[in-house]
Parts: structure tokens; sequence; C-alpha cells
């Protein structure tokens, strides 16, 4: 939550960025940890507009997490 208000309400995307990347080596759960990744990778797609940084963060969630769904939504952001 505090990445999505980062990014909506204060418009700061590298903030948003950093708190998904924190979280997800905090978080204990592997699907919260795909889905953090997945979101700094749709961050960095959309907001930052930069496709190969996106495209590691998914690369990540797709090899570390591959039984998660956000794992395997990954991996397909990767083709």
């Amino acid at each position: 939550e505090l990445a999505r208000l980062q990014q909506a309400v204060l418009h700061d995307s590298a903030a948003a960025l950093s708190t998904l990347e924190q979280a997800a080596t905090a978080v204990r759960d592997p699907e919260d940890a795909a889905l953090l990744l997945y979101r700094a990778g749709k961050l960095c797609e959309s907001a930052l507009q930069d496709s190969s940084r996106a495209r590691g963060y998914w690369q990540l969630a797709a090899a570390d997490y591959p039984a998660t769904v956000y794992g395997r939504k990954s991996a397909k952001c990767c083709l």
C-alpha cells in the first residue's frame, strides 16, 4: 500500500520502486514476494519507461518463485 501511495499521491515512482524492492526481500510468503517483484516490473515498464529493468524483475520472480501465480505470470512477461 505504501508503494501505491508513493506512486499515486506523491508521484514518486523511484520511491515506490524502492518500497517494492525492500518489501520483496522482507516478506516470507513466496506468493507475496513474487507479487511485489511483478509489480516492480510493471512500475518500471509503465511509469519509468524502462522495459529492460522491468524484464529483470520479472525474470527474478520467474526464477525464484516459479510455482507461484505471479512467478508464472512474470515468466510470460519475459517472453
